[in-house]
């Protein structure tokens, strides 16, 4: 399922290839390139519990509470999980965790925030205002301006990027492809990890 522009707010949790990560407004002026590499992120008990849901083990349903107010997600099938007041009937299905979070803040005007550390993405700003390559959790290099979302993988041929004793080049992605932002962005990156 893709993630929809309007979805990714402030303080919404999705996946960026295999981490997680929370959009924050500093995000703003990449998000429509960001969205395209955004994926929701599943409920699973293990990620209710992080977020402050406590497990009831006979039922596999989670319960948090809010001012005396006690929410159960319950599992259905398919990735599906009933929301869900003590003593109400089901108030809507949700599958994903921005979901919860979106409901969380219709309902109690708070943002249901994950317990513990979150990664939160590494900028390495090109030096000017506008920059024009941003690194992205150690692995995405965004060329904001060109739409061109390039990944870094690990390679031992071509013109390589040394970084943390590994040999690495840039790869697309996503967006609209140029050799020339290619280039330029593999250029900047070698010279911004240059020591790190």
């Amino acid at each position: 399922m893709p993630v929809e522009l309007r979805e990714a707010r402030p303080g919404y949790y999705f996946a960026l290839g295999k981490e997680i990560i929370e959009i924050t407004e500093e995000d703003y002026p990449y998000l429509p390139v960001m969205v395209q590499d955004l994926t929701p992120i599943p409920i699973n008990a293990i990620r209710l519990g992080n977020m402050g849901f406590e497990r009831i083990f006979a039922t596999g349903a989670c319960q948090h509470s809010f001012n005396g107010n006690v929410v159960y997600l319950k599992p259905i099938n398919a990735g599906r999980w009933i929301v869900q007041f003590e003593g109400r009937e089901k108030t809507r299905y949700v599958s994903y965790i921005h979901e919860v979070q979106d409901f969380w803040y219709a309902v109690f005007g708070e943002l249901l925030k994950r317990r513990g550390p979150i990664l939160r993405p590494v900028y390495i700003p090109y030096p000017n205002l506008t920059p024009r390559f941003l690194f992205l959790c150690n692995k995405f290099v965004f060329a904001p301006q060109e739409h061109l979302t390039l990944e870094l993988v690990e390679c031992n041929y071509g013109n390589t990027i040394p970084w943390m004793g590994k040999n690495w080049i840039l790869q697309q992605h996503a967006g609209n492809y140029s050799e020339k932002v290619h280039n330029d962005a593999s250029a900047w990156l070698k010279i911004e990890l240059k020591g790190k």
